[in-house]
């Protein structure tokens, strides 16, 4: 999209709450995600012989949030923690966020974590929300051709509420934001977002960012 070599230090890991990424947690998750993060900088910086001119963060996470009813505020207090403490250690100048989507048949209330990633967005100005795109996702009662989410993980039987991306749902996720992302660094200016996936539930703070 940039047309610029882009460097990808990957840091995931699955099924966590925000508050384990901070620094200082028990898991270590942050530490080891600013190791790689530096590590990777550092070899490429070394190879190319200049400095990395632009770093950014690409963030998809939530849903343990609304399993652990980390609410609004909470998630907000937490998430700015390790947002500033990533730009002071690594260098970041913004991040972009991918608006994770509800439940299906499930007990767990996600709109919490998605007003709090929404208002993220529109609060702070080196906060994008880059995609709503996971509230398009389709289970295969839905669309059985083109099915983005499986209830069941990897063939297995399903045991209480799974919802997890296929290989196909993954791939539109990544194509969505990282395109969105390369006009974003090209331009200046975040393309329109999608429509709210869930109009008769909108966040408030949604309907701000559309009427802007």
């Amino acid at each position: 999209q940039t047309k610029v070599p882009t460097l990808m230090v990957q840091c995931a890991c699955g099924a966590t709450t925000v508050g384990e990424w901070l620094p200082g947690h028990a898991k270590g998750r942050y530490e080891l995600a600013v190791e790689k993060i530096s590590r990777a900088v550092a070899k490429a910086e070394a190879e190319i012989d200049r400095p990395i001119r632009n770093k950014y963060l690409i963030w998809l996470q939530g849903g343990s949030d609304a399993v652990n009813s980390t609410g609004t505020d909470g998630y907000k207090t937490k998430f700015i923690q390790l947002w500033n403490a990533l730009k002071q250690d690594c260098g970041l100048k913004k991040c972009f966020i991918t608006r994770i989507a509800k439940f299906k048949d499930s007990e767990y209330d996600v709109k919490p974590i998605i007003e709090a990633q929404e208002e993220l967005a529109l609060e702070n100005d080196d906060i994008e929300m880059v995609t709503r795109v996971t509230g398009y996702l389709q289970y295969y009662d839905e669309n059985p051709e083109h099915y983005t989410i499986q209830h069941a993980f990897q063939g297995l039987e399903i045991v209480g509420n799974h919802d997890h991306y296929t290989w196909e749902g993954y791939k539109l996720v990544g194509d969505t934001a990282g395109s969105r992302v390369g006009q974003y660094i090209n331009t200046g200016v975040m393309p329109e977002l999608e429509p709210e996936p869930w109009p008769d539930n909108v966040t408030s703070s949604s309907q701000k960012i559309i009427a802007d």
